[in-house]
């Protein structure tokens, strides 16, 4: 919710059925969302319970509201918080400073976040000699952009050949979602591996690990 603005309305008149004035006035509306929280919205309600949430442009007069707002009540999910436009004006500029608050906090923790992701090493080393002869994990660089996200891009370690190190070995896809190794097929790709049934759970062991350092960073 945002604060109310030079040239928004906050009530207007329309034509009934039978040609009468109906005044609608603006109104906090409490809704509440499939969470079961209560969200505050802006609506119009009249003096007889009718409820819209807009006007539209169109027809003779330039503005109006649809046919079917009228005699339609307030849906049984909201409830009305306040009518009184200097009550109104108060909720909605404490909603949005508070929302403001808010994004600027999630933001500075992100960028905070991703801050300490880049300290961790780019390059980490595969706790089993014989493996580190052939692997190494490295992580890639951590980005926060919130014009494009609010999520962290980048910043994940991932597994690399050393021969081949713009090659990613997506170890964890030789791990179904039910726990399963997938030996056989690790096997057939490396198969200059030795016990790879124990390699591949050193590896696997390893990259959880590093995941964890990441996401607890």
């Amino acid at each position: 919710m945002n604060k109310l603005q030079i040239g928004e309305g906050v009530e207007f008149k329309v034509l009934d059925k039978d040609l009468n004035l109906i005044t609608f006035k603006l109104a906090i509306i409490a809704r509440k969302s499939w969470s079961g929280r209560e969200e505050n919205q802006f609506g119009y309600v009249s003096e007889n319970g009718f409820y819209t949430r807009s006007t539209y442009s169109g027809g003779n007069t330039g503005f109006g509201i649809n046919n079917y707002d009228f005699g339609s009540s307030l849906p049984d999910d909201c409830r009305i918080v306040t009518t009184d436009l200097e009550e109104i004006k108060k909720i909605a500029s404490q909603e949005e400073d508070a929302e403001k608050q808010a994004n600027e906090d999630a933001k500075r923790k992100q960028e905070e976040k991703t801050e300490r992701i880049n300290q961790l090493p780019e390059e980490v080393e595969v706790n089993d000699p014989e493996l580190a002869k052939h692997f190494i994990f490295q992580r890639s660089l951590a980005a926060y952009n919130p014009t494009y996200s609010r999520s962290i891009q980048g910043g994940q370690y991932q597994l690399h050949r050393k021969d081949l190190r713009k090659s990613t070995v997506w170890i964890d896809e030789y791990k179904t979602k039910s726990g399963s190794l997938q030996v056989k097929q690790f096997s057939g790709h490396f198969d200059f591996v030795n016990n790879p049934k124990e390699s591949l759970k050193i590896l696997l062991e390893q990259f959880n690990e590093l995941k964890a350092k990441v996401r607890n960073a």
